[in-house]
């Protein structure tokens, strides 16, 4: 996940990674948080940190996570979860997909509207 500092440099000024870290609160996939350099305005952005409240975040000193042990293996530690068909999530997936989904979530609204059936609350 990105930070004011890198997004910058590479033009990229929105935060498409909020979305996925708010997919991943509600999967619950575990999600190692990294700064760069925190001190030199490596921070993450808080609306990443913000879905994770008092969540560490590991301040590597190496632009490539891999080089950083603490953080490659924060990584290594994180399961990697998928599974689109539980119950148990359908409803808040459905939910950041509708408020961060862009194009996708307004075509879930659209087709909700064309096929007569409510929008899951």
């Amino acid at each position: 996940m990105r930070g004011p500092g890198i997004a910058v440099a590479t033009g990229a000024h929105e935060v498409p990674d909020r979305d996925l870290a708010k997919a991943a609160e509600v999967f619950g996939v575990p999600t190692p948080l990294t700064s760069v350099i925190a001190e030199r305005g490596g921070l993450l952005f808080p609306q990443i940190t913000d879905v994770f409240p008092g969540q560490e975040v590991i301040d590597r000193t190496m632009v490539n996570t891999w080089e950083d042990k603490e953080a490659a293996d924060a990584v290594k530690v994180a399961e990697c979860q998928r599974d689109w068909a539980r119950l148990d999530t359908a409803v808040g997936i459905t939910e950041v997909i509708k408020q961060h989904g862009g194009g996708s979530g307004i075509a879930y609204l659209w087709e909700q509207q064309l096929l007569n059936t409510p929008v899951p609350r």
